[in-house]
């Protein structure tokens, strides 16, 4: 397969990833229970589909494959259990366009973590693009800040959203320094502890068939799809290139929320969400160009 191929498979997949993500946030708005119930179900789903699927890839290393993710992987198990649990409750009491452009900025604090904890240098149009980013959700959390009505927003639901952005930023880098290690089994000791932890908060049976065929759906077949395809992705195309498409979800699932329950943004999440995501694009293709001309600079250079 040719490189231009490979290229294209990279692009391809990882857009349909996100494609098939981006109906997460309708479905957690569809179900009735309350959201500790859902991240209950959630993690209980995804447990499920993890542990399947790592008892049919490792077969007989499972164990060992277990035992090798170590301490990062226990850190990385607890950052991602604080950003499912942030993510469900974001989604709970704030608009969806709220709390996915909020959550959409994770990687520029990945930056300013990675710069703190790894030592690596942050670009100064990363800095411009988490600055411009920061201002555009000022606007957003505008009226949650000073009381203003706004339908389905809250200040509860912003402030999920945040730590959904940030708790998301560390397990990036953690990931990054242990990216040596198969951490699958990090993942799926997130969901296990989810469910464990929501235990207590949550009524997992007071939801009707329904309720429960939409949960599965989410836990057992988007969820693991999307992911795997996200995943896939980076193996053919570049880190920017992969940001260039994160912005499919941030502006997909709003659309299918207020296609299905007609639930309208409002002029402070149109404005201040327009500017992040523009950020965001205009940083990934930044990067891009400054990808690609060091690639190039050295052939240019031997001539």
């Amino acid at each position: 397969m040719s490189a231009y191929s490979n290229h294209v498979k990279g692009l391809a997949v990882t857009a349909a990833g996100y494609l098939v993500l981006s109906p997460e946030a309708l479905i957690i708005r569809l179900v009735t229970p309350d959201h500790w119930t859902i991240v209950f179900w959630r993690g209980a789903f995804m447990a499920i589909g993890l542990i399947g699927l790592m008892v049919l890839r490792y077969r007989g290393m499972f164990l060992v494959r277990v035992r090798a993710i170590g301490r990062r992987g226990a850190l990385i198990g607890g950052l991602f259990t604080i950003s499912s649990i942030c993510f469900v409750t974001a989604i709970s009491f704030t608009t969806v366009a709220n709390a996915l452009v909020i959550i959409s900025v994770a990687p520029l604090f990945a930056a300013i973590f990675s710069l703190v904890f790894l030592r690596e240098p942050v670009a100064l149009r990363t800095w411009i693009a988490i600055t411009v980013a920061i201002f555009g959700i000022g606007i957003i959390v505008y009226p949650s800040l000073y009381g203003i009505e706004v339908s389905g927003q809250s200040m509860t639901g912003d402030l999920a959203a945040l730590g959904t952005a940030v708790s998301m930023a560390a397990f990036f880098t953690v990931l990054r320094r242990a990216r040596d290690t198969d951490m699958m089994p990090a993942l799926a000791l997130s969901a296990l502890l989810t469910m464990c932890l929501m235990a207590p908060l949550s009524a997992p049976l007071a939801m009707d068939s329904t309720d429960f065929a939409l949960l599965a759906f989410l836990g057992l077949v988007i969820a693991p799809l999307a992911f795997t395809l996200i995943a896939t992705g980076p193996r053919y195309i570049s880190a920017p290139e992969v940001g260039l498409l994160m912005p499919m979800e941030t502006v997909l699932a709003p659309i299918w929320v207020w296609l299905v329950l007609a639930e309208n943004p409002g002029p402070y999440a149109l404005a201040g969400g327009g500017l992040v995501i523009a950020t965001l694009l205009m940083h990934s293709l930044a990067a891009l160009r400054s990808e690609q001309a060091a690639v190039v600079a050295p052939t240019g250079s031997a001539g």
